[in-house]
């Protein structure tokens, strides 16, 4: 029953249907199926606030919500390329390296922005390069790869 509800909170594009959703998604208590499913619904709100919870999701403990956020990102599509590029300068390596991977399926971002964070100094541009040296960025822009 709890399922069908967060299957119903996917289509009920509500401030108070995203917060449940986003308190279900961060609940490490509640049952991991139940989290996966929040980040899916999330993603067919298809915001950039459902973006940034889901970004923020690449730092979970368990796998299953961590697969399931570039999923859900994937619906959202192009209007979540500013909190991925939040993501790629956030100080924890799992959401700078899930917010390249996202990015390199998804986005078109400013390549200008992605060399310059690939050349910075943080300890979080291993992903930021790694992104920057894929072949999806790779001839002066931007490419998406279907």
């Amino acid at each position: 029953m709890r399922l069908e509800a967060v299957v119903a909170l996917a289509d009920t594009l509500s401030p108070s249907s995203f917060e449940l959703l986003t308190r279900t998604l961060r609940d490490d208590e509640l049952p991991l199926f139940l989290r996966s499913a929040a980040a899916w619904a999330l993603g067919c709100h298809g915001s950039d606030a459902a973006a940034r919870v889901l970004v923020e999701a690449f730092d979970d403990v368990d796998t299953a919500v961590k697969d399931e956020a570039p999923t859900a990102m994937t619906q959202i599509g192009e209007a979540c390329s500013a909190s991925l590029l939040w993501g790629l300068e956030h100080t924890s390596a799992d959401i700078a390296s899930g917010s390249a991977e996202v990015l390199r399926r998804v986005a078109d971002v400013p390549i200008e922005r992605i060399r310059r964070l690939a050349t910075s100094a943080e300890p979080k541009a291993s992903a930021v390069w790694t992104l920057a040296q894929s072949p999806t960025w790779l001839g002066g822009a931007a490419h998406r790869i279907d």
